[in-house]
């Protein structure tokens, strides 16, 4: 039965935690886990094992860091061996337990997008590419997109893996604990981005345990109408004789969870820390629990890298001066790709109270889908707020809203038939 169909019917488990499972086995500091896929797959396979038989019902690859920024086949191990290796040990492990899911794992690829670092969006988004391709014709069931601290990142990877394959697309965030992602998105701006890219589930995970993730977790409740799954630490990490060890044990972690159970989670398991005991106690503590039905929010939300604006029944002003339309200096900012004067038009509308920005940069002598995609990212440099993509060209909305850090607001499509079925899809 397809993971989806299954997740109608009862509550899904995740595993836990594997690179501690992996230094009790012996991972030296420094040595990359993922290279055991091909050094070490027994202990791999007996890990997933181990989860399988705990009662995990979805074990994840070895395959976290695995991406061509780090693993180059002139330095002895190319992507293609090592994911093909993690899909290949993930399944072993299932035949031989009789049941379960792999999910194709991929996380940050340890470099910074732009504008934060020197990484384009798109080199982010084949790099994910390659890995989904490659996991898909493994055999992968499903895709986890895990410990994700920038949205834009997180969007390349989503992309990636619904613009690449069919499979079911799991997606989560790393919180602080003040609630924020490493760039600044927060719960309400990720589950209106998650959602407009049409991951299937989305919610949390890492870095923090179930007891400090619990509040996140329910805003997330209150606007997601995506299942949410939740995978946290056993609890915070501290050192000990030069280890890191975590302050939860299973039982303790099994009790947290049944709150993430009752508020809503549909998907539940663990990460750094957690072992085969803590996913048994979990299962036990919450396989008899009601699954909880998933309400539909029918909020509308505009979001950015940062914030989320929801349109309800508040008033939102929406700054029109980045628009040519009656600005003669506007235009000839435009015609001379005056940078400057534009993002100051931006910041002035920020300072003002604006909450959404509108952009249109549509003149007839220039090439519009090449200059909005300019402005559009030189925007998200400056402005934390939201944006109005503000076009008839379907090319430069089309555009735009791909390198948008965010779920934008769309202007302009009008009723007419054939403006509807170029800008709806």
């Amino acid at each position: 039965m397809n993971i989806l169909e299954l997740m109608k019917e009862r509550r899904i488990y995740f595993d836990g935690g594997m690179g501690s499972l992996l230094q009790a086995r012996g991972l030296k500091p420094g040595e990359l886990p993922e290279t055991w896929n091909l050094s070490r797959p027994e202990i791999i396979t007996e890990i997933h094992r181990e989860y399988l038989d705990a009662g995990s019902d979805v074990v994840t690859t070895n395959t976290f860091g695995a991406n061509h920024f780090k693993f180059k086949a002139e330095d002895g191990y190319s992507v293609k061996e090592i994911v093909t290796a993690a899909v290949r040990n993930a399944k072993n492990a299932i035949a031989a337990a009789g049941h379960g899911y792999a999910a194709l794992d991929m996380g940050p690829t340890g470099k910074l997008l732009k504008p934060y670092g020197d990484l384009e969006f798109e080199d982010a988004y084949e790099a994910y590419k390659e890995v989904v391709l490659i996991g898909k014709a493994a055999g992968a069931d499903l895709v986890i997109i895990e410990t994700m601290g920038d949205g834009y990142e997180l969007k390349a990877a989503v992309l990636a893996a619904k613009e690449n394959s069919d499979l079911p697309v799991f997606a989560t965030v790393t919180l602080d604990e003040k609630g924020k992602m490493l760039t600044g998105g927060n719960v309400e701006s990720v589950t209106a981005l998650l959602e407009g890219l049409g991951a299937d589930v989305i919610g949390l995970n890492c870095g923090l345990g179930p007891i400090q993730l619990l509040p996140f977790m329910r805003d997330m409740a209150k606007v997601s109408s995506t299942p949410i799954l939740v995978n946290p630490n056993a609890g915070l990490p501290r050192s000990e004789g030069g280890k890191t060890v975590y302050d939860i044990d299973a039982d303790e972690f099994a009790t947290a969870m049944q709150e993430m159970a009752r508020n809503g989670a549909t998907v539940l398991g663990g990460c750094c820390g957690t072992t085969p005991e803590h996913i048994k106690k979990l299962v036990e503590e919450c396989k008899d629990l009601p699954l909880r039905e998933i309400e539909k929010k029918h909020d509308t939300i505009v979001s950015s890298y940062g914030q989320a604006v929801i349109l309800d029944d508040m008033p939102r002003i929406i700054g029109e001066r980045i628009n040519p339309t009656g600005k003669k200096k506007f235009k000839e900012a435009l015609k001379n790709e005056d940078m400057d004067y534009i993002l100051k038009e931006a910041i002035t509308q920020q300072d003002k109270g604006a909450h959404i920005l509108d952009v249109n940069v549509g003149l007839p002598d220039i090439d519009e889908v090449a200059m909005m995609e300019k402005v559009v990212k030189e925007l998200q440099s400056v402005t934390s707020l939201p944006l109005q993509i503000d076009t008839v060209d379907g090319k430069a909305m089309e555009r735009a809203m791909r390198i948008y850090n965010g779920k934008p607001m769309i202007n302009s499509v009008n009723g007419k038939q054939v403006s509807m079925d170029e800008v709806f899809p």
